[in-house]
């Protein structure tokens, strides 16, 4: 917002500043955006996995916690899609 407010100070400044601004906060929030997408795949997958792993058992069976001990790229956690909440209708 500073920089916006920084042009309106200067009204001679082309107006591809503006969109220049705006272009770059669009590409970080696009940024945000994919890793919380991603976060929450992992979520809706350590979910899924507890649900249809070990729902009630003890944490020392937990899908969520084995996984997490697991090297990066390593998840045995279920795939993406595979639990599927019911359709409404």
């Amino acid at each position: 917002m500073r920089e916006f407010v920084g042009l309106i100070d200067h009204p001679e400044r082309p107006c591809t500043e503006a969109r220049d601004i705006a272009a770059g906060d669009l590409a970080a929030r696009r940024v945000k955006l994919a890793e919380l997408l991603s976060l929450e795949a992992s979520l809706a997958a350590f979910v899924c996995s507890c649900d249809t792993a070990c729902a009630g058992g003890p944490v020392a069976g937990c899908a969520i916690l084995d996984d997490r001990a697991l090297p990066a790229g390593q998840s045995r956690l279920a795939p993406p899609g595979a639990c599927r909440a019911p359709d409404a209708g």
